[in-house]
């Protein structure tokens, strides 16, 4: 585990959660070289803690990107990933975390351990001997209230209709599974592998970046020991997709297309048009609703996904004014 790793931290007006978030990578028992926090347009006093954070922190370094505009996950993971690539600081590993992801102590020595068992194999990234070996972008599991949130890492069961789901619950009590996508949410990526895969697309804004940039990886290879807790709320699956939709999964709909369309070619992406254009006619059928509150969020639904459909089908992506909070 001697190796040198950096954590990009990206943060947006949620200061409590980010201080919680930087403690916990202060305090880990394979310690960072590098904390990167990208700062999006933060005005609820993030800047303030980040300017004492930067000038009293002396080991592991501290760089502070602070951005006039929010430019969303997509975006803050972008820059920070590029500054690391422009630094040339002899980075081994990058670690990404929204500022809502609060690791364990030991959440980079279960990950590193199990690096360090790929390259002695022959798996890893150095090999054995020193011989090239295959890489492998590591994650660990998502804690959610006590609860394992599967959603973080899935598998692609139908390619040709872009069709996921997540990874079963019963593989958590593995020592590691392959999973084919996973959110940024502590995603390891030695810096070889970085390199290649290049930078996310920032114009996704948010959802889908990270799901769009593991296709560029060989797989990912979840570590169930190695866990983070991530203060969010856990996603209510007994309902309805179309009941559960807000002004995000405008960003959703739209980058799931475009990342069909780049990683899958055209057939998917009509497949996943033609996907949409089902979940259209059902939002149409809720318009008959005898619930007004129903009937609202259905039309609002035929709109969004609407706009979605068209913008990832033309490519028109970046953020877009009629889905902002």
């Amino acid at each position: 585990m001697n190796t040198n790793n950096a954590v990009i931290i990206v943060t947006h007006n949620r200061l409590a959660l980010l201080k919680e978030c930087v403690s916990a990578c202060l305090d880990q028992t394979a310690p960072f070289s590098r904390i990167i926090i990208v700062n999006n347009n933060s005005t609820d006093g993030t800047g303030e803690y980040l300017k004492k954070l930067a000038d009293e922190t002396k080991k592991p370094t501290v760089t502070v990107i602070t951005k006039e505009d929010n430019l969303g996950g997509a975006g803050g993971f972008y820059e920070g990933m590029n500054a690391i690539l422009e630094s040339g600081s002899g980075i081994d590993n990058v670690l990404l975390i929204d500022d809502d992801a609060i690791l364990r102590k030991d959440y980079m020595e279960q990950l590193l351990r199990y690096q360090d068992r790929l390259n002695v194999s022959g798996h890893g990234s150095k090999g054995k001997y020193g011989r090239p070996g295959k890489q492998h972008a590591l994650a660990g599991s998502v804690m959610t209230n006590g609860v394992i949130d599967i959603s973080h890492r899935r598998t692609i069961i139908n390619r040709l209709a872009f069709l996921e789901k997540p990874v079963e619950r019963i593989q958590y009590k593995t020592q590691s599974f392959k999973c084919d996508t996973a959110t940024f949410c502590g995603l390891l990526i030695p810096m070889d592998l970085l390199k290649k895969a290049g930078l996310p697309k920032k114009e996704y804004f948010i959802w889908y970046d990270d799901s769009e940039y593991c296709l560029r990886l060989p797989g990912v290879t979840v570590i169930p020991s190695a866990v983070l807790e991530h203060k969010t709320k856990l996603m209510d699956s007994k309902t309805n997709i179309l009941d559960r939709t807000s002004w995000k999964s405008y960003y959703g709909f739209r980058n799931r297309l475009d990342t069909a369309k780049e990683h899958f070619g055209p057939l998917t992406a009509l497949i996943v048009d033609m996907e949409y254009f089902t979940l259209r006619l059902i939002s149409i059928a809720m318009t008959f609703s005898p619930d007004k509150g129903q009937r609202d969020h259905a039309l609002f639904n035929i709109k969004m996904i609407t706009d979605a459909a068209r913008d990832g089908r033309f490519g028109n992506l970046g953020r877009n004014p009629d889905y902002m909070q």
